[in-house]
Formats: structure tokens, C-alpha cells, sequence
């Protein structure tokens, strides 16, 4: 249920900001697949990524930003969707390119 929700009905105040800014979270799939999001209930910009992995590289093949409360339905094809903060940076890259690969090490907000 909570990868179904995602940041929907996340709220940017209290406890959430450091995570709403810090954090994101990771959707895999068991195949590649044609998969959609939308943001209805969610109330800070954010940026999807859909990922390719294979042999332990991910690869990113798309890319959309996606504005809060919006319920048009935006969908991509990998086998992984990272959703990320729009103010989210690795270090000081923003990860924003297609066709980079992609090294994230996780841990829980």
C-alpha cells in the first residue's frame, strides 16, 4: 500500500520536511514495464525518473517533473521509478540526464 501511495497526502510540514527534502523513494518492478503516476494529494513538486537496471548499472531512459495536485497522468517504461524532490542533488550533480547511469546507496527517512 505504501508504494501505491507515494508522496500523496505526504505533508511538507512537521516530521516530513527533512525527508521531503532529503529522501526519495524507489518503485521496482520484477520486468521492464509501462508503468504511471500521477500527483493528486501531493503537495510539493517532484521529479520522476524511470530506470533501466541491468547487471547492477541503472540507467536512466526518463525523466518528466511533475507539478503538485496535478492529475494528468504521466507514464514511462523501465523496470524502476525513482521519485525524488525537485530540490534533490547528489552531492552537487542533479541527477536530470538521460541515458546517465545511475549509483544510489538507500537508507530509511
Amino acid at each position: 500500500a505504501e508504494q501505491e501511495q507515494g508522496y500523496m497526502n505526504v505533508s511538507i510540514v512537521g516530521k516530513n520536511v527533512e525527508c521531503k527534502n532529503n529522501c526519495g523513494m524507489l518503485f521496482p518492478f520484477n520486468t521492464l514495464q509501462e508503468s504511471c503516476f500521477w500527483m493528486k494529494n501531493t503537495e510539493f513538486p517532484i521529479k520522476q525518473i524511470w530506470l533501466n537496471e541491468s547487471g547492477g548499472e541503472a540507467k536512466v531512459v526518463y525523466i518528466e517533473n511533475a507539478s503538485p495536485y496535478s492529475t494528468n497522468i504521466v507514464c514511462g517504461y523501465g523496470n524502476a521509478v525513482l521519485e525524488l524532490p525537485m530540490n534533490y542533488t547528489i552531492g552537487n550533480l542533479s541527477v536530470s540526464k538521460i541515458g546517465y547511469n545511475a549509483l544510489f546507496y538507500f537508507k530509511n527517512c
